[in-house]
């Protein structure tokens, strides 16, 4: 998966440096074509088949479903932050939409139990999946696609060794009722993997002189980045967790075999989203290039 990640990302780069014709000049504001041309539509596939499997795991736990309205809703969300220039004002009308839409779908058989279950559910997928994963893509538009990869690399880094470093010295459970697989050592085997990887990725990028975040932070900066990301990623696997639980489900679908459903392979990256965009909006706003 890894291998297919950067595959796409050299796709989306090539597709970046296209000449674009001439009506597109004017919208683009370069004479190329605009980037996140194949990760964009990507990211809204992605998100609307994990809105889809959110919607399988709130109905098994008693809560409403989110109707197939917001589940679009939801994924445009998620796409819309491409156009990050009122990029704030399209989540909150996103959102809205969203919400208005569930509520409306739930009431069309003039029945109104439910109502406010069905935008609050609404409202989870728009926010914590479409605007999170959204989020991913407005580091790609606005800082670099090496940010953007470089951070899904650090996460999931951490999964890894997480995962490995848990198995092989694992003793002492994190939350055992929650995520019974999970110890405090392979909690911190997966920070100090991310932030090896961080500040490897980071010296790499200098030396490269490659564009983005990664090769403008300072290395110790970007292990602090590193262990931050980790953690974050581990809560956020953690609140899907509860999801599932919740639905008396161990995987969120087995739509991916070994691993369950899109949303088992992508929860660690929903909360850390937000770290790289302040990370190159307020933090280092100079290492946008």
């Amino acid at each position: 998966m890894i291998a297919a990640l950067l595959l796409i990302a050299w796709g989306d780069w090539a597709l970046a440096h296209v000449a674009a014709p001439g009506w597109l000049t004017p919208i683009t504001g370069s004479g190329f074509l605009p980037p996140g041309l194949l990760l964009g539509p990507l990211s809204a596939a992605v998100t609307a088949a994990i809105c889809v499997e959110a919607a399988r795991l709130l109905r098994a736990g008693g809560s409403t479903t989110v109707e197939s309205v917001t589940t679009a809703l939801s994924g445009i969300v998620g796409f819309t932050l491409v156009a990050s220039g009122a990029g704030g004002a399209w989540v909150v009308a996103g959102c809205a939409a969203s919400a208005v839409g569930a509520t409306v779908w739930r009431m069309r058989n003039s029945v109104v139990e439910g109502a406010a279950a069905a935008a609050t559910a609404s409202l989870l997928a728009s926010v914590f999946l479409g605007g999170l994963l959204g989020l991913w893509m407005k580091v790609r538009v606005e800082d670099a696609l090496v940010t953007m990869v470089a951070g899904v690399l650090v996460v999931k880094s951490s999964d890894i060794g997480a995962y490995f470093v848990g198995a092989v010295v694992g003793r002492r459970k994190l939350i055992v009722w929650l995520s019974p697989g999970k110890t405090w050592e392979g909690l911190l085997g997966g920070v100090v993997v991310a932030a090896s990887v961080s500040v490897l990725i980071g010296a790499v990028a200098r030396s490269a002189g490659w564009q983005g975040a990664f090769a403008h932070i300072p290395l110790w900066a970007l292990g602090i980045v590193g262990v931050i990301l980790a953690l974050l990623g581990q809560v956020s696997d953690l609140f899907a967790s509860a999801l599932k639980r919740n639905a008396g489900a161990k995987d969120s679908s087995s739509v991916i075999p070994g691993f369950g459903g899109l949303l088992d392979v992508v929860d660690s990256l929903l909360l850390t989203a937000p770290v790289l965009v302040a990370l190159t909006q307020f933090v280092f706003p100079e290492a946008k290039t």
